[in-house]
């Protein structure tokens, strides 16, 4: 699944950039920030090493812009729904309720009780302290 998603977005995304190793946005020696930007794992090289748990990670959790894509569970309840982070005290989010649909359920989040969408599913939205706690990163 995550190998039809890459190639749905595009070539230019899996594959790495020229001088992607000695690019540095920090200040500083650039023999110290390309080892560790060396360190950062990309998506074509999860792809090509078939490390599916990786890819999944990078495809979820990768995420600068905080559109972040959630696998949610099978079964979500009010005492274990899915928990969204964010420093705000309110989100919108969208729940795409089954694999084949086409419109996206978009509801306001608010910090305190979870909500319940109209497939069923449960969101909650939380600080990050209580986020990492819970989800155990």
């Amino acid at each position: 699944m995550f190998c039809r998603i890459s190639r749905a977005i595009g070539r230019h995304v899996c594959t790495r950039p020229p001088n992607s190793l000695t690019r540095n946005f920090g200040s500083g020696s650039s023999a110290t920030h390309s080892d560790e930007i060396a360190s950062f794992p990309i998506l074509a090289d999860a792809i090509k090493d078939r490390n599916y748990r990786l890819v999944s990670w990078l495809i979820t959790e990768q995420d600068p812009y905080e559109i972040r894509r959630v696998q949610m569970p099978s079964f979500t309840s009010v005492s274990q729904p899915t928990l969204v982070a964010s420093d705000a005290p309110s989100r919108m989010i969208g729940c795409v309720c089954e694999p084949e649909a086409d419109a996206i359920n978009w509801m306001e989040l608010k910090k305190g009780d979870p909500v319940q969408c109209y497939c069923g599913h449960w969101f909650q939205l939380v600080s990050y302290e209580e986020y990492f706690k819970q989800t155990g990163y």
